[in-house]
């Protein structure tokens, strides 16, 4: 199930995703930082046309800055991979 809820200055997602299993959330034309209200494992890959541009993987942050615009043709993406060996249920909102 997916939750995606309207904010103000960015957007929320709350995937559950299982061993290995990833999410892709497209972007606009920006993203500056992302936030973290859960405690999972994961992975967050910033993809911009086919280039992976950033890589970050959570060790118990709250958020991640990007401060990023795009430059390339293509899909402009975040990627969030499930590192545990179990469900979870990532809380994540995007600032752009």
């Amino acid at each position: 199930m997916l939750k995606k809820l309207v904010q103000t200055e960015g957007v929320s997602y709350s995937p559950r995703l299982n061993k290995r299993a990833y999410y892709d959330v497209p972007l606009i034309d920006s993203i500056s930082r992302v936030y973290i209200s859960s405690k999972p494992f994961v992975r967050i890959q910033l993809w911009d046309g086919s280039k992976k541009i950033q890589e970050v993987h959570t060790t118990g942050e709250n958020y991640f800055d990007f401060n990023y615009h795009r430059r390339y043709e293509g899909e402009f993406f975040i990627r969030i991979q499930n590192l545990a060996s179990r469900w979870q249920v990532v809380d994540i909102t995007i600032i752009y």
